[in-house]
């Protein structure tokens, strides 16, 4: 978005021809407000199908959320790194009409965003974007069925975002509806109260490189992948892999050094922040264990196997009570994974 946004801000401040201007106006409200729907506390935490493992941990590392602490007022931003979206974003004339500011900064009452997303594969650059002008054959339906009957997909997007928690996660029509292009792609993603990520993928290595960075970004393999009302639930099948390193396990985000409060209870992983709850638990061919050394040490769950099921509860101290009550709550859930 980053590349979209410097470029109408170009067009905004320098066009001479007022309609350029109005149509750059436009497409600036569209493309930020989509941002803002999927954002919480200055970043963007919403289940996306490019993601790189740095911006994962810091999202204001992004080209977009200079938009948020410059352009919507998001707080003032830690650093501010030289850049063409940054010098662009700093200097422009356009102001956001101020809904759009609202919905990023108001997250009471809760909200819920439901998208739907096309993907262009095999000859079709991976990237949603929403500007670029497809072929007739993509947006006709008589021709694309005609043309590439199995190659255009829809996907399903739900984010549900509250004042203390935001969570988000993509459902898939087929196993096979990333196929290699899911190097980058982030299918289940959440945030306690803007400072502590929690999220689960498929590592594309079986260990960290410094060369590529893809332990935490992106998958190896999809995940078919559910939410509503703060429950998701996240099934791998790892018999088919897009990386011919991929880990032989599945593995979450869950720093406890970050938590106000984390332990563990049974097959639950509970933990804290404030005000947001969250707990995890998984099942595959073997059990789930915390990291004990190393890099990854209390922030990494490994679970081994070909496959694995996984679901994580999101809650609140408004929701729920006490975080004790939150975790009676979910440890007397009636839970039945099957791995895939």
């Amino acid at each position: 978005m980053g590349v979209n946004l410097f470029s109408l801000l170009n067009l905004f401040d320098l066009s001479p021809e007022p309609q350029m201007r109005r149509m750059a106006d436009d497409m600036l409200c569209v493309l930020l407000a989509d941002l803002a729907a999927d954002s919480a506390f200055g970043g963007v935490w919403a289940a996306q199908a490019r993601i790189y493992q740095s911006n994962i941990f810091q999202p204001d590392s992004t080209g977009g959320s200079v938009a948020f602490n410059l352009l919507m007022g998001i707080g003032e931003p830690e650093s501010l790194k030289p850049g063409i979206v940054g010098d662009f974003v700093a200097t422009t004339a356009w102001r956001p009409p101020e809904w759009i500011p609202d919905m990023a900064r108001d997250l009471d009452p809760p909200m819920l965003n439901r998208e739907r997303h096309r993907k262009k594969s095999n000859v079709f650059y991976k990237c949603h974007s929403m500007f670029w002008k497809p072929p007739e054959e993509l947006w006709r339906e008589s021709r694309s069925e005609l043309w590439l009957p199995e190659d255009i997909h829809e996907v399903g997007l739900r984010t549900e975002r509250c004042g203390e928690y935001i969570v988000s996660a993509a459902f898939t029509p087929d196993e096979d509806y990333f196929g290699k292009d899911s190097s980058q792609a982030t299918i289940w993603f959440s945030c306690l109260e803007g400072r502590v990520p929690v999220f689960v993928n498929h590592p594309q290595e079986k260990n960290e490189k410094s060369d590529r960075k893809w332990y935490w970004a992106g998958n190896a393999s999809i995940p078919r992948c559910l939410l509503f009302n703060g429950t998701v639930v996240a099934l791998f099948d790892n018999s088919v892999y897009s990386s011919p390193d991929a880990a032989d396990f599945t593995h979450a985000w869950f720093p406890t050094d970050r938590m106000d409060e984390a332990f563990r209870r049974d097959e639950w992983f509970l933990g804290r922040v404030g005000k947001a709850y969250a707990a995890l638990r998984a099942c595959g061919s073997g059990n789930a264990e915390m990291t004990s050394g190393g890099r990854w040490k209390d922030r990494e769950i490994r679970i081994p196997g070909p496959g694995s099921a996984w679901i994580g509860v999101y809650g609140s101290a408004r929701a729920d009570g006490g975080f004790n009550e939150f975790t009676e709550r979910v440890c007397a859930m009636k839970v039945n994974l099957s791995p895939v």
